[in-house]
């Protein structure tokens, strides 16, 4: 119970830090009133207009601080990846000590600040009440939550919520527990954990040099010399390490060990999981079971593995290519050699309309986006350039750095940051789709079902046009969301290779 215990305040704790991770580090001096985010006067506009910040505003604003956060049972049994019962238990609320300091601060003139810790600080550019519903925009992320009575509920994740109070708010009806007693009511209809047994020593030390034989990859376990990949990767005795993959280089700066799991930090700040057993070494790259690297050192048994070789990978592959009309559009884009997005979006929630405008090539990101909500709107660019993110404000020509991505995966797969190239990302290797016809306005589309593979996940529903053109995409909220967001519905412009290069040169900016 105590070990359950400890890793499920860990990583409750990681989800809240990763939650706006946009927001960016500390600066060096708070900036002043009418540089810190974007000023009341030109973060609202309609049509290029200045609007008045709707006085209502005024009865929410302050500075609300953080006292418990929400969870849902099934959240917490799929983050520990518990193979039980989901507990028929109301959602729990929850104490975190550490996070006793953070706050959001609602300005008056429909700006803010957000401090969610001394590494995730920073300006909020805009926010908006509906009624009780509340979202508001820091960094790159965009929150949606409520506030009722003096008590502000953040929507974390589908399942995870932050609550925090205004100075003086009533919170006596809520009774948050300890992380320790959320693991025990989680538990409650599980088997109590064995007692360990004693381990045998040792035969092989974690410590060494691990080659790599195998790799599986979308479910697909390949022999590594048969797809032409070389790598070596040596664990130190002092907690550092190397790691080569074909021709390039990692410092590992750092390695711990609890049983025979292992955590690996990089130099370029990524982070690994690992398995190590009787000299081989599991590594999953992605910390999401995607890609798996295996490693063993000299003289181990790996008669366990039977990787396939590359003619057996390519007749595997082969024998289950999707014949979905989003995997042949998908497969079509190049992101190194240019893609661009133009699509609108409504949200149910708050009645908002977006209005993106997505360019990128090699490795270099641009979105432009225009957000109405009630007689609020506002513009944004999102900017991605050699591992900073920028937050730029073309109606006033200026920005700010929002964050930095050092993880050089990451950066490679940069598009990820737009929701509608994401969406098509995770839905296009899948087999398990319904085909139907749906009509908009009057015409007549083919349209492609994927449902949620978890109820944490969103179902999405991808239109098309005759012609093989993506025209609509639906997105349908999980089954465990803790709050009524509603649908968002796309409507497709352009996928296309129009990439307008002039788009990347900030240099007009003034960057905070």
């Amino acid at each position: 119970m105590k070990k359950i215990a400890s890793i499920l305040s860990l990583l409750l704790a990681l989800a809240m830090l990763l939650a706006l991770a946009g927001c960016g580090s500390k600066p060096a001096e708070e900036p002043a009133a009418e540089s810190s985010g974007i000023a009341a006067a030109s973060a609202l506009r309609a049509k290029g207009q200045e609007k008045n910040v709707d006085p209502a505003l005024a009865a929410t604003a302050g500075e609300y601080s953080f006292f418990c956060s929400v969870f849902s049972p099934a959240y917490v049994v799929s983050m520990l990846g518990l193979d039980i019962p989901v507990p028929e238990i109301e959602d729990q609320y929850v104490s975190m000590p550490e996070m006793e300091s953070w706050t959001v601060t609602l300005k008056d003139d429909g700006t803010g600040y957000l401090f969610w810790g001394d590494e995730n600080q920073g300006p909020i550019d805009w926010w908006t009440m509906d009624g009780e519903a509340l979202q508001f925009q820091a960094g790159v992320s965009v929150v949606d939550g409520t506030i009722r009575g003096g008590i502000m509920t953040l929507m974390i994740e589908e399942g995870f919520s932050a609550c925090f109070a205004a100075p003086g708010a009533d919170t006596s009806a809520y009774a948050p527990i300890s992380v320790d007693e959320l693991a025990s009511r989680i538990l409650g209809t599980a088997p109590e954990e064995p007692a360990p047994e004693p381990e045998p020593a040792a035969a092989w030390p974690t410590e060494g040099e691990y080659s790599l034989f195998a790799e599986q990859n979308q479910g697909y376990l390949a022999d590594a010399g048969a797809i032409g990949d070389t790598s070596v990767l040596s664990l130190y005795a002092d907690g550092t390490g190397y790691m080569t993959v074909n021709e390039n280089a990692e410092d590992i700066t750092s390695w711990t060990a609890e049983g025979g799991a292992l955590k690996l930090s990089f130099s370029d700040g990524s982070t690994a999981g690992a398995v190590v057993h009787d000299g081989i070494l599991e590594v999953d790259i992605w910390e999401n079971g995607e890609l798996i690297l295996f490693y063993a050192q000299a003289g181990a048994d790996t008669s366990a593995y039977a990787p396939m070789s590359l003619e057996e990978l390519q007749a595997a592959m082969a024998a289950n290519v999707p014949d979905s009309r989003l995997y042949a559009m998908y497969t079509g884009l190049d992101p190194n050699a240019g893609i661009h997005l133009r699509y609108d979006m409504h949200s149910d929630y708050l009645d908002s309309n977006s209005f993106f405008d997505v360019h990128t090539r090699d490795g270099v990101y641009y979105s432009h986006r225009v957000t109405e909500v009630a007689d609020a709107s506002g513009a944004v660019v999102t900017f991605f350039r050699d591992g900073t993110v920028y937050n730029l404000y073309p109606d006033e020509m200026r920005g700010n750095v929002a964050t930095e991505i050092d993880s050089e995966s990451l950066q490679q797969n940069i598009l990820m940051m737009d929701g509608l190239y994401a969406a098509m990302t995770m839905a296009a290797p899948r087999t398990d789709y319904a085909v139907e016809t749906r009509e908009v306005d009057g015409a007549s589309y083919t349209v492609e079902i994927f449902p949620a593979q978890s109820e944490y996940q969103t179902a999405g529903a991808f239109y098309f046009r005759d012609d093989g053109t993506l025209a609509y995409y639906l997105e349908t909220p999980a089954e465990a969301s803790t709050l009524d967001i509603g649908e968002s519905f796309y409507t497709v412009y352009a996928i296309d290779g129009a990439v307008d290069d002039a788009l990347f040169d900030i240099s007009g900016y003034t960057i905070e």
